[in-house]
C-alpha cells in the first residue's frame, strides 16, 4: 500500500469516526489521547471475555466501541498543547492534509509505524479469533508500541511545522473553551497548501468571514470552485482550525488572479491576510502579476500592504 492510499484511508477514518474541527480540538486533550491508549487492551478483554461470559461478552465489546466513539468528544479543549500527546494529535492533522509536502525522513518512518502497528493488529485479531494467548499479547503490543511510535513522528512534525514558522507569525490566538471564554494562547499560524480542502471547511471560513456574503450558496458550486482553483493557501491555529484562506487562479508564469481572500473575523486585523496573500503569490511564482478584485469595504486595506489600485480594470458580470 503506498503513502496515498495509506492517506486516503487516514482521511476515510477520520470522516467515518466523524472527526470534526471541534472533535480534533477535543481530542488534543492530553487525557483523551493517553485514555485512547488503554482502548486496545479493554477491547482485547472483553473479547476475551466470551471465554467466561459467553455471549453477554458482546455487551462488553459494545461498551469498548461506545468508548472508542465517545471518546474524542468528551473531554474539553486543553488549556495548553504543550505536552506530548497533545502535539501528537497536532501533528496527525498535519500529516493527514500535508501528506504531498513531507519530507523523505518522515515518509519511510511513518510508513514503517504504520506497517508495524498493522502487522501487529493482525497477529492480535488471528489471536482473539483463536484464544491464542500469546499472539494475542504479542500482536497487541506490537501493534501499541507501532501507534505510539507513529505519535512520536507526528510530535516531531509538529515540532518542525512549528519551528519553519517565522516568530512574527506565532499570535496570541482566541481559543474557545466548554465554558465558552476565550483564553490567550501562545499559537502558531500554520499556512500550507491545500489543493484537498474540503468544501465543509469552506463554507465555515467564508461564512466566519462574510465573504459568503458575496459568494454562490450552492454547495455543488463551490465545491467546483475549489476543485478547480490552481492554488489553494490556508491558514489554521495550532489545533487545526482553519481560520483563513486564498484562493487563486494562475499560470504560473503571468498572471495570478487572487479570486478569495477570508480571514475569521476574529482573527483579522492580525496580519493574516497579508501573509496569504504573499504565500500566494511566492507559490504562484513572483514573476506572475497578482490582481484581486477587493470587496468595498476593504479598498482601504490593500494600499497598507503594498498593493497598488487599477484604473482601467473591465469586468462582465456573471448572470447568476
Amino acid at each position: 500500500m503506498n503513502d496515498s492510499h495509506k492517506n486516503a484511508l487516514g482521511r476515510a477514518t477520520e470522516q467515518a469516526m466523524g472527526m470534526s474541527q471541534a472533535t480534533w480540538e477535543r481530542h488534543a486533550n492530553p487525557w483523551s489521547g493517553w485514555t485512547r491508549v488503554a482502548i486496545f487492551p479493554l477491547l482485547t478483554l472483553a473479547i476475551w471475555s466470551r471465554v467466561w461470559i459467553g455471549w453477554w461478552s458482546v455487551t462488553c465489546v459494545a461498551i469498548v466501541a461506545i468508548w472508542i466513539w465517545l471518546n474524542p468528544r468528551v473531554f474539553p479543549p486543553p488549556q495548553s498543547v504543550d505536552n506530548w500527546m497533545s502535539r501528537g494529535v497536532l501533528g496527525e492533522q498535519i500529516w493527514l492534509r500535508q501528506r504531498d509536502a513531507l519530507a523523505s525522513h518522515h515518509r519511510h518512518v511513518i510508513r514503517s509505524t504504520i506497517t508495524i502497528a498493522s502487522v501487529g493488529a493482525l497477529v492480535w485479531l488471528i489471536g482473539v479469533t483463536t484464544l491464542n494467548l500469546t499472539a494475542t499479547l504479542t500482536g497487541m503490543v506490537a501493534s501499541m508500541l507501532g501507534k505510539l511510535w507513529f505519535i512520536d513522528r507526528m510530535v516531531w512534525l509538529q515540532r518542525e511545522a512549528e519551528a519553519s514558522e517565522p516568530s512574527s507569525n506565532r499570535l496570541p490566538l482566541p481559543f474557545h473553551n466548554t465554558a465558552t471564554s476565550h483564553v490567550n494562547l501562545s499559537s502558531t499560524v500554520a499556512y500550507q497548501t491545500e489543493p484537498d480542502l474540503s468544501v465543509d471547511e469552506f463554507i465555515q471560513v467564508l461564512q466566519r468571514s462574510t465573504l459568503s456574503e458575496r459568494r454562490p450558496a450552492d454547495r455543488s458550486r463551490l465545491e467546483t470552485m475549489l476543485r478547480r482553483a490552481d492554488l489553494i493557501v490556508t491558514a489554521r491555529t495550532e489545533l487545526g482550525k482553519i481560520i483563513g484562506i486564498s484562493r487563486a487562479i494562475s499560470d504560473f508564469s503571468y498572471c495570478t488572479y487572487l479570486s478569495d481572500l477570508a480571514v475569521d473575523q476574529d482573527y483579522q486585523k492580525r496580519g493574516i491576510g497579508q501573509q496569504l496573500i504573499r504565500r500566494t503569490h511566492v507559490h504562484a511564482g513572483l514573476q506572475t502579476t497578482l490582481i484581486l478584485l477587493s470587496a468595498p469595504s476593504a479598498q482601504t486595506y490593500y494600499p497598507h500592504i503594498g498593493m497598488h489600485p487599477h484604473d482601467s480594470c473591465w469586468v462582465i458580470r456573471s448572470d447568476q
